[in-house]
Parts: C-alpha cells; sequence; structure tokens
C-alpha cells in the first residue's frame, strides 16, 4: 500500500505552495515544464485551454489533415510519506495517479515524431490535458 495522505485535489497542474485555514495556495508549473520542451523541439504551442490545459501542433506542409493525442497532467494535493528516490521534490503534492508519466509518454511521443516530421502523412496535435476528472 501506498504511504501518503489525501488532503484535497487540486485540478489543473498545480503545485501546492501552502494550505492554511482550509485554503489551498496553489502555483502553476507543469503547464509551463511542457510549453518548454514543446517550444525547445520547435512545435507550435497553444496555452490556456481549459485553464493551464497546452496543445502543441506538429504541422505537415499544407496537409488539412490531422491526429490527435492525449495526455492528462493533473496534480493531487498529496503528502508522499514514503523516502522513495522517485518521490515528490514538491511539498504537499505529486502527480499520485500516474498522470507524470502519461506527460512524459506523450512528451517523449512528441520528440520521436518531430525527428521524423517529413515522413508524416498529416499534422499532429498534442493535447495536454488537466481536469480530465472534472471536465
Amino acid at each position: 500500500m501506498s504511504a501518503y495522505k489525501v488532503k484535497h485535489r487540486v485540478f489543473g497542474d498545480g503545485i501546492v505552495t501552502s494550505v492554511a485555514n482550509g485554503q489551498i495556495k496553489v502555483k502553476f508549473e507543469t503547464a509551463e515544464k511542457i510549453a518548454q520542451y514543446l517550444e525547445s523541439w520547435d512545435i507550435e504551442v497553444h496555452r490556456h485551454f481549459g485553464g493551464t490545459g497546452l496543445v502543441g501542433v506538429l504541422k505537415n506542409g499544407s496537409s488539412t489533415k490531422a491526429v490527435a493525442l492525449r495526455a492528462d497532467m493533473d496534480a493531487l494535493a498529496v503528502e508522499e510519506a514514503n523516502q522513495f528516490a522517485h518521490a515528490s521534490k514538491n511539498h504537499g503534492v505529486m502527480h499520485a495517479c500516474g498522470h507524470d508519466s502519461h506527460t512524459a509518454i506523450l512528451l517523449g511521443v512528441v520528440k520521436i515524431l518531430k525527428d521524423m516530421e517529413q515522413a508524416l502523412p498529416c499534422n499532429v496535435r498534442f493535447f495536454f490535458q488537466p481536469s480530465e476528472e472534472g471536465a
């Protein structure tokens, strides 16, 4: 059984900076980190879909066809009570339900497709979605 305590649910990719008197203060870092990767690979980035969501676009010339791939990127207001090397580095928050791996996998796919973009038969859109449980 995992060693963590659930405090609150944070929709989006928030990093809990403090919890006091029942109020959660959040800053958003995951979306910006994803955007930095996409932009460094010359992927067109559209921000603020559904709050902190991102859409990356890999264009193939004048093609009007497209496929889309999606990953969720929620963070949960969960405090890990373990000492694993892979434990969250951010106090009070973690990607407890696999969303970090979903995001990492989609970023890997983006990089691979970018490297072979000349062979792609269509455009590719990459959706990084916050709050999929609440949407």
